[in-house]
């Protein structure tokens, strides 16, 4: 006898509640409906420290002030004092011996202001020619005139304001309007006449010089400001 094969089917199982779509929502939790209240507490615990900390600024003693560095003492500040030539007598009390080896030596008489003593040269109306000028030297008012070439090329009356050296050869510095002292270029020879002196002479016996030349009297090479001193 045959078995008949059961076609029935085997019903499937309803789904278990844990794999169906989450429940509704209930509502606020205990948890969550209890936050409006921490939130009032914090705000009270933050006003409360700002309180205390603004207490602490307000009631904290003040600083000291700060005291200012000791001004110095006023024999320590340095005191400008207007150049002033103290003369060869300042020297004398303390330094006598070399004073004395000094005095009148030609470093002592290297530069002196013209007067009757200093001025070696002959200014009796004594006349020189040098190429093609004739200069002229003579004395007014007590004041030494020397009448020679100027920057233009012509005669011009100049008066001597110092000695410039001694021997052998005695120069003569010229003040100028600006400030400048030019040396003359033709000097006195101090020397005794017998050896060829007691004359005046060129300092560039053979080159002719001109006005427009750097060796000229009002050039350059002559200007006791920046070449001597």
């Amino acid at each position: 006898m045959s078995k008949k094969k059961n076609n029935r089917r085997t019903p499937k199982r309803p789904a278990s509640p844990t794999s169906a779509t989450p429940p509704p929502a209930e509502g606020p939790s205990k948890a969550s409906a209890a936050n409006p209240r921490w939130m009032i507490v914090a705000g009270v615990v933050s006003l409360a420290a700002a309180a205390f900390l603004l207490w602490m600024i307000n009631t904290r003693p003040p600083r000291a002030p700060v005291a200012a560095p000791p001004a110095p003492p006023v024999s320590s500040i340095p005191v400008v004092v207007a150049a002033n030539y103290s003369g060869n007598e300042a020297c004398t009390g303390c330094h006598t011996a070399e004073h004395d080896a000094w005095h009148g030596s030609d470093h002592d008489l290297a530069m002196q202001v013209a007067n009757e003593t200093s001025v070696l040269g002959n200014f009796q109306n004594a006349k020189f020619t040098y190429a093609g000028t004739t200069s002229t030297f003579t004395k007014r008012e007590g004041k030494f005139i020397v009448n020679t070439d100027g920057p233009d090329g012509q005669l011009h009356d100049y008066e001597i304001g110092y000695t410039f050296g001694v021997h052998p050869l005695q120069q003569y510095l010229i003040d100028f309007p600006d400030g400048r002292k030019q040396a003359l270029s033709i000097a006195w020879d101090s020397r005794p006449k017998e050896v060829g002196g007691q004359r005046w002479c060129h300092l560039y016996p053979k080159d002719n010089v001109k006005a427009g030349d750097w060796r000229h009297l009002t050039n350059y090479s002559q200007n006791w400001n920046f070449t001597c001193a």
